[in-house]
């Protein structure tokens, strides 16, 4: 369920466990079926309780530009679902919300997806969304398998206690 909100900045959905969708009252119908589209995507993908864990991951590894990707991906994908879910043709119409919850500033409340640089990107992400082919996720998706078993593989060679042999030629020049 949505909880309509006097005084809060924008939609947000809070909690981890039992995440509730948080609109503001000043929100047209329209806007409203997106906000709720996008905010739902949200639900369903259990990103609260994800986005807890990256932000710890984010603690730790504040450094890797991966784990910012994450966080800006998140929000591109749910953009994505929504307007999968809305149709197509919504695209101007959803841009424009976008536009409108991002200029807007009427209140308080987390709206860490809505500052201007982010609505930026997001309007003409979605603006110029289009389909991704078969072939384009067969690629991308093997660059990632590879990329990942490149990063599991281990340089140097062990053995079961951890101790160096010696090869018969190191033997071979100390009896000479």
């Amino acid at each position: 369920g949505a909880w309509v909100c006097d005084g809060i900045a924008g939609p947000f959905v809070l909690g981890a466990l039992r995440p509730k969708i948080y609109l503001p009252c000043w929100l047209g119908e329209e806007s409203r079926a997106h906000v709720l589209a996008h905010e739902s995507c949200h639900l369903r993908r259990h990103d609260p309780l994800i986005r807890l864990i990256a932000l710890f991951t984010a603690a730790l590894h504040w450094f890797n530009p991966l784990v910012w990707l994450g966080f800006k991906l998140m929000e591109m994908s749910c953009d994505e679902a929504a307007l999968r879910a809305l149709g197509a043709e919504k695209q101007k119409d959803y841009s424009r919300t976008l536009l409108a919850l991002g200029t807007g500033r009427r209140g308080y409340g987390p709206a860490l997806a809505f500052g201007m640089p982010a609505v930026k990107k997001r309007i003409l992400h979605v603006l110029n969304l289009r389909r991704t082919g078969r072939r384009t996720l067969a690629l991308a998706s093997a660059v990632l398998l590879l990329a990942g078993l490149t990063c599991c593989t281990d340089a140097a060679p062990k053995t079961p206690t951890g101790q160096i042999r010696e090869t018969e030629q190191s033997v071979a020049d100390r009896t000479e």
